[in-house]
């Protein structure tokens, strides 16, 4: 596999802290909603000064070019005229075009997933791209992005070292900030805001208290904020093409119904009657929706009464008019599942060993699929088909291979 150089200049940031070195390659990890420090290769980095920001965009991260420089060593050059965007290395040169599905790589084409975009005048490549072009990998976990040279496995995760990055990056971000992501509201305690929206340079936040009760707030250039009033708000779930999606508890039935309505509260639509019986979880806040192949999907995760205390995660897809329920899913993390055509694929876990759910979409169709896995460790979709890396039986060896769909049901079993 290709070595990823991240490179730094490292003289203009200040080292806060030292932890133990992700042994098998580079890593980077860092909090999506403020890049005031992040951790690279055994080290927690203080910007200070030099902060830098990603973009949370239709569910995906975005880099602005220069970071792209900064963070992975590459050489980068924007032609605004073909909007294009050149990254190049001592291994590769890589040629993207703003909304385009299609990249260079070494002269080669190479078709990718989520193209890079302009906002607010900034070229913003996709983190997952620069992963699929660099044969690197992104995992999503608890609210950190980690981009590393190989994959991480459940068991280092199940590390002290995995589990001291999530602690010091909250720590040192809660430390460090300067932006006003926190309000005081009794007792001197702050609950931390996270952006979940930008729309006519009004930025959106969210914030969710203790009770269970979200608020909603609006803000422009970081100045005051303003509350968003929308009746019987009880939890936020995104908000899409200027519209804020929520649900609200009906006292009457005590489940929880589905509404949208307009960013400044207007226009209230009831969407669907009883959509939960708890609640949700959402342990970061973060925007749940994002665009894949056209089709707008958000991942949800309900409190259940069946087993306790227990939960699970649906996955939807947007529409006009509803929230469609598409799979269920055992994790939130956006590398243990994959849409290919009007099925998706999961990983599932049973008896010391991994395997697929296949599901075929908004039906209650569901096949499971046995690879030569004993462990998976991230799916992701290549066009038609579906990349799968993963721990062999028997080894100890990491290993990645790419089935098509027809491939996979092939070996499913009812």
């Amino acid at each position: 596999m290709k070595k990823i150089l991240f490179s730094l200049l490292f003289g203009i940031f200040c080292m806060v802290g030292i932890q133990p070195v992700y042994a098998a390659g580079q890593l980077l990890a860092f909090l999506p909603e403020g890049q005031d420090c992040y951790y690279l290769n055994g080290t927690l980095v203080n910007t200070g000064e030099q902060q830098w920001h990603t973009v949370n965009y239709a569910g995906h991260t975005y880099f602005p070019i220069r970071i792209i420089s900064e963070l992975f060593g590459f050489q980068v050059q924007w032609q605004p005229d073909t909007q294009t965007i050149r990254l190049s290395d001592e291994e590769r040169v890589i040629v993207l075009t703003v909304d385009s599905p299609v990249a260079m790589v070494n002269q080669q084409e190479q078709a990718i997933d989520i193209a890079p975009i302009i906002q607010e005048g900034r070229s913003l490549i996709p983190l997952r791209t620069l992963a699929q072009l660099t044969d690197s990998y992104v995992l999503y976990k608890d609210g950190v992005i980690y981009y590393a040279e190989t994959p991480i496995s459940k068991a280092e995760q199940q590390q002290d070292w995995f589990r001291q990055i999530y602690t010091d990056l909250q720590a040192n971000h809660s430390a460090l900030s300067t932006e006003p992501y926190n309000i005081i509201y009794e007792d001197g305690e702050a609950i931390p805001l996270v952006s979940l929206y930008k729309y006519n340079q009004v930025e959106y936040l969210s914030q969710q208290f203790p009770y269970g009760i979200d608020k909603l707030f609006w803000r422009t250039d970081h100045q005051e904020l303003h509350t968003v009033s929308i009746p019987n708000l009880t939890q936020v779930i995104g908000i899409w093409q200027a519209q804020v999606y929520y649900i609200s508890k009906n006292e009457s039935t005590n489940q929880y119904d589905l509404y949208r309505a307009n960013l400044d509260g207007t226009a209230v639509q009831l969407l669907q009657a009883s959509f939960c019986e708890e609640g949700l979880i959402v342990r970061d806040k973060r925007n749940r929706f994002y665009i894949e192949d056209g089709k707008t999907y958000s991942r949800i995760q309900k409190i259940s009464t069946d087993w306790g205390s227990s939960s699970t995660v649906y996955l939807y897809q947007l529409t006009e008019k509803a929230l469609l329920p598409v799979a269920r899913l055992a994790s939130e993390d956006r590398n243990t599942y994959a849409i290919v055509g009007e099925w998706c694929f999961s990983v599932e876990y049973d008896a010391g060993i991994d395997y697929l759910l296949a599901q075929q979409c908004s039906t209650e169709t569901a096949k499971r699929i046995y690879l030569p896995f004993v462990e998976i460790i991230s799916l992701q979709k290549e066009q038609q088909a579906v990349q799968v890396t993963g721990i062999v039986h028997d080894t100890e060896q990491i290993t990645t291979q790419t089935y098509s769909c027809e491939e996979l049901l092939a070996l499913a079993q009812e």
